[in-house]
């Protein structure tokens, strides 16, 4: 994730910053970035297929002590599974989305149609 997140920035142009950020009390969050738009992007990575609305427990903490001067953005980035139905609501303020799919929101450029990776056999 941390490669995406400042492969992004690099093709947007912009600086690269990537903190992981941990406060006295204990909260924290794997990966803290500026959003492009004046706020920040707080991301918390899991390496499972299954999110529940448990695992957004900390990143709402600390945006309540980040308070309402900047706004900020929640995102829990799990595996992607074929079998589990595609949700990107986990619990109000708070996203969900698979690796395929938060690599698309950082808004890097996409390759173009012809140098796509295309399926074996077609």
């Amino acid at each position: 994730m941390a490669a995406e997140i400042v492969k992004s920035q690099v093709n947007l142009g912009q600086r690269k910053e990537l903190y992981y950020f941990r406060d006295q009390q204990g909260l924290e969050v794997d990966f803290l970035f500026p959003n492009g738009r004046g706020g920040l992007w707080m991301v918390e990575s899991k390496a499972t297929r299954t999110v529940v609305p448990a695992m957004a427990g900390q990143l709402l903490a600390l945006r309540k002590s980040v308070g309402g001067r900047t706004p900020v953005r929640l995102t829990v980035v799990h595996r992607g599974s074929a079998t589990a139905p595609s949700s990107t609501a986990l619990t109000p303020g708070v996203e969900a989305l698979d690796e395929r799919r938060f690599v698309a929101a950082l808004g890097g450029p996409r390759p173009p149609r012809g140098l796509r990776k295309k399926p074996a056999g077609g």
